[in-house]
């Protein structure tokens, strides 16, 4: 009885899984908005993109033959619009899927539970979802939006704009961590937000296909040299790739001057202790979890 239990959760559970991502492509087509582009045109390429990155997660020796062949269909820029905000994208990169309704549903309520609103910023923007979301949702006074890649930087620029967001938002392309100087990060195409510094744990490992060098810098000096007030800084998103512990140790001064139930959200990927710790020296609690996704309030 057991033995068959487990067999029909084997089947049924994938099963179930494809099709609440199939109700949730379904309403991206009904819910978003296209006003640059053809709609047809767009959700071909919406499901193909979303095909594509399936193989590579779960078949990737296919998933690499059909980035090969997709790379050579004629393709163009989309602006979309939807519940979060208006969106420049293109096919076969994860902006498609960053840009959507149902993309980290879950997380992206976390920068509201907050008690002020002045100060956001956005450590590993990609092209600008937490951005958008913190000026347009959560009516923050101001979003400092920090991306290094340029390609992604560009792009995230661009989605500013879009939303007429300029006023209050402003973008630096550089890295964090807890050093200043210049580093190595790559990428793969399909892949822009997964950007991460080459270092000792790429030792072995297939090289991406894009790398470029970009400057590194301590959050605490960028915000020095911005001249923001660090007392001021309800709400810090990171997702850095790898860099979660390093970027903290870069950023001591804002952690200890941030008020009173502001709020760190952060995807730790490496030395989830140390970066818990380090947080928790500072007053930060953590409040929830999901996956690899963290939200600490200051106490």
């Amino acid at each position: 009885f057991i033995l068959v239990r487990k067999s029909k959760t084997v089947i049924i559970s994938p099963i179930m899984s494809g099709f609440s991502k199939l109700l949730k492509i379904l309403n991206v087509i009904r819910t978003t908005q296209i006003l640059h582009g053809n709609k047809m045109s767009y959700f071909f390429f919406f499901f193909l993109t979303h095909c594509m990155n399936f193989t590579l997660r779960k078949i990737r020796p296919l998933g690499f033959f059909l980035k090969k062949v997709f790379v050579y269909l004629p393709t163009s820029e989309f602006i979309i619009k939807n519940s979060q905000g208006t969106w420049a994208v293109f096919p076969f990169n994860d902006g498609m899927t960053i840009s959507a309704d149902y993309f980290e549903e879950e997380l992206r309520g976390w920068p509201g539970k907050v008690s002020q609103r002045r100060i956001f910023i956005d450590a590993g923007a990609n092209i600008g979802k937490y951005t958008i979301i913190a000026s347009n949702i959560f009516n923050y006074s101001q979003v400092l939006s920090i991306e290094p890649n340029p390609i992604t930087a560009d792009l995230l620029k661009r989605n500013i704009t879009l939303n007429k967001l300029e006023h209050k938002t402003s973008v630096e392309q550089v890295a964090i961590g807890d050093t200043e100087g210049e580093v190595i990060i790559q990428s793969d195409s399909h892949h822009l937000g997964g950007a991460n510094i080459v270092d000792v744990y790429d030792t072995g490992k297939p090289k991406k296909d894009i790398s470029c060098n970009v400057k590194i810098s301590t959050l605490d000096s960028i915000i020095l040299n911005k001249k923001l007030d660090p007392s001021e800084i309800d709400f810090i998103k990171i997702d850095i790739e790898r860099m979660e512990k390093k970027a903290l140790e870069g950023m001591r001064v804002i952690l200890a001057s941030m008020p009173r139930k502001s709020g760190v959200m952060i995807e730790i990927t490496n030395d989830r202790s140390k970066v818990i710790d380090i947080l928790s020296n500072h007053g930060f609690r953590q409040v929830e979890n999901i996956a690899d996704d963290y939200l600490f309030i200051k106490a």
